[in-house]
């Protein structure tokens, strides 16, 4: 299930959706190269677990998705308030082909970032579901 979860999130960083709405770079958290752009995402999958399961749905995975916007320190919150709407409204109460869920997402402000201080760091959360076997 990691498989489906992680490949459909792939996918949708490399969306014409997602580049027309949002239009920033995609890395998931562990990339290892080098990231010289002046703005640019970090996304990190967590999960999918298993919570339960019953005859007629199958197990019943949830986990949760964390995007995180990074932008110039000047632009503060203003700009990655603006990336999380943008976001949201491709995200939000979406569900994908293969049944991937999500719900509403949130947004949490952490200000400058730990590992460059030139950047602003404001991250978009939601859960999602899904099920299978």
């Amino acid at each position: 299930m990691h498989s489906t979860v992680q490949n459909t999130i792939y996918s949708f960083f490399a969306s014409a959706a997602y580049t027309s709405e949002v239009g920033l770079k995609a890395y998931p958290t562990n990339y290892q190269g080098d990231i010289n752009l002046p703005e640019f995402v970090r996304f990190h999958i967590i999960g999918p677990n298993v919570v339960r399961g019953n005859y007629s749905t199958g197990k019943k995975y949830t986990g949760k998705l964390i995007v995180s916007f990074l932008v110039p320190a000047g632009q503060g919150d203003k700009r990655g308030y603006a990336l999380c709407t943008s976001i949201s409204h491709l995200l939000d109460n979406k569900t994908f082909p293969n049944k991937l869920s999500f719900s509403t997402g949130s947004v949490t402000n952490y200000g400058l970032d730990a590992v460059n201080k030139s950047l602003w760091r404001v991250d978009y959360t939601n859960n999602f579901l899904i099920f299978g076997d």
